[in-house]
């Protein structure tokens, strides 16, 4: 395929690693735009490489010409990419290795100084990567891509409009909050509001419909996005889900507390760093959040929704 690129089409090869997850590979999204925007890679052929299971999530996106498979994160160390590509960005800190394979005896300092110890020092995995790479970011905020028949999706499922959508647990629990605070904190806002509630994710945690609709583990990633983009209100923890809504620019109410060393941290750029979210930091554990002080986040937002023609809160970027 690489040869075939390079002498029938006389394109220039960009290889962009990222495996996973799916937050950051959301997050990383502006950076293959960048490179698109970049005279050097403008007409030049842009291809992904990430796990299979995330692949969804950079099939529609117009700037990438071909998205590939990568088994493992132990993958990006081949010589191969570095015979057949012109340029390889990883999106990867040095010290990232696979879970898979604990094979570390490929991994070098890039003598950036950046690594899983200080990444969000910099301002969290984009800007870190960036740095990396040298790539000079002309636009901070996320894009996700959706076809016509996922735009569509929230049509054919029972959920009806002025919905809020609702994360709650992550891939790592340290991240998550307790079940019986986000039970407490829906029935306040149905009882108070006129909203439905969708939980969201591969597992339930409220599983009770009386509370919330569980679309949990029944929809695909993109579906997943397209029912985010067209709510009221996302809250969730730091997830994909979460950066799926910052990419589409939906108001949100996020949980972050002490995680990997980092005592508070901001993971995302654009919207929901430029006050487009509530971000409740804990001073410990997310899971030391009280119920209360979602609830007042939440009705802030949902007076600032109200109180503003446009429900994405545009005049606050």
């Amino acid at each position: 395929m690489f040869l075939r690129i390079r002498v029938f089409k006389k394109r220039k090869i960009v290889l962009i690693v990222l495996n996973e997850h799916m937050g950051d590979i959301i997050a990383c999204e502006p950076i293959v735009r960048s490179l698109r925007r970049n005279n050097k890679y403008s007409s030049a052929y842009i291809i992904w490489a990430v796990k299979k299971s995330y692949k969804e999530l950079l099939m529609y996106n117009p700037n990438i010409d071909k998205v590939i498979y990568m088994h493992c994160i132990s993958e990006r160390f081949m010589s191969l990419y570095k015979k057949l590509v012109d340029n390889t960005v990883d999106l990867h800190c040095f010290d990232r290795y696979c879970s898979l394979c604990t094979n570390e005896k490929n991994i070098k300092d890039d003598n950036t100084g950046i690594s899983l110890k200080n990444f969000y020092d910099y301002g969290g995995i984009l800007n870190a990567v960036a740095i990396k790479n040298k790539i000079s970011l002309d636009d901070y905020q996320p894009k996700m891509y959706l076809n016509k028949k996922q735009k569509n999706i929230s049509n054919d499922l029972n959920v009806k409009n002025n919905y809020i959508i609702v994360h709650c647990l992550s891939n790592n629990k340290i991240k998550d909050w307790d079940r019986e605070k986000w039970i407490e904190l829906c029935v306040l806002i149905k009882e108070k509001y006129n909203y439905t509630i969708v939980e969201v994710g591969i597992n339930p945690l409220i599983e009770n419909d009386n509370i919330a609709l569980n679309y949990c583990g029944k929809l695909s990633l993109l579906e997943t996005a397209s029912i985010i983009e067209k709510s009221e209100i996302f809250i969730g923890v730091d997830s994909g889900p979460a950066h799926m809504a910052n990419s589409f620019k939906i108001p949100g109410i996020i949980l972050l507390g002490k995680y990997i060393g980092f005592e508070k941290y901001i993971p995302y750029t654009g919207y929901y760093l430029n006050n487009g979210a509530e971000l409740i930091h804990a001073n410990g554990f997310v899971s030391e959040i009280k119920t209360k002080n979602v609830f007042d986040k939440f009705e802030i937002m949902h007076r600032r929704i109200k109180n503003c023609s446009d429900r994405k809160i545009q005049e606050y970027l």
